[in-house]
């Protein structure tokens, strides 16, 4: 705090979320906060057929397609995912798909088809991967901004997420 308050320094973070927490911390009272959201290269995630996309990865286009975040964190919400997933019976062929950590659906291969990948560092694939879907599920419990979430949106995709957090700001 000494360190902060005796300092020529600003805050520069992403979203309202985070500004409302900075400006209530007694660290950084009377320094100037600034909220600068992150942005997304509408060149590479933007809105596509998920037709092809889908052929690619041997989708049928009457498929119901989610795509998630496939995170042991608690903060990420898998747990919520899996909860509903497990209580919900689906009417259709639905097609899960997920990047990050892998294993950790076992209890829904019985229902739902599976897609897991690694985590995708190639914003072409991660993008045609958000083409293809037709929800993106984020209910993490704490999250600052929200990366993923304003990527499948530019990819023209709905985003499910719970309230709390700055995703809704995002959304």
């Amino acid at each position: 705090k000494l360190s902060i308050q005796a300092s020529n320094i600003s805050a520069i973070v992403a979203s309202r979320w985070m500004e409302d927490f900075a400006r209530k911390s007694p660290i950084w009272s009377g320094k100037p906060i600034y909220r600068v959201p992150f942005g997304v290269d509408q060149q590479i995630f933007n809105v596509n057929t998920s037709i092809e996309t889908r052929k690619k990865l041997g989708i049928s286009s009457t498929a119901i397609v989610l795509m998630f975040r496939q995170d042991a964190s608690p903060f990420k919400g898998l747990d919520v995912i899996i909860s509903a997933l497990e209580n919900v019976t689906p009417h259709k062929d639905t097609i899960l798909i997920t990047v990050g950590q892998r294993g950790r659906l076992e209890t829904l291969k019985e229902k739902y088809s599976i897609l897991e990948f690694d985590w995708i560092k190639d914003d072409y694939k991660l993008a045609e991967l958000y083409q293809t879907c037709d929800l993106f599920l984020m209910p993490s419990r704490q999250e600052a901004f929200g990366m993923m979430a304003i990527e499948a949106m530019s990819c023209g995709k709905p985003v499910l997420a719970l309230d709390g957090t700055a995703l809704p700001e995002v959304i």
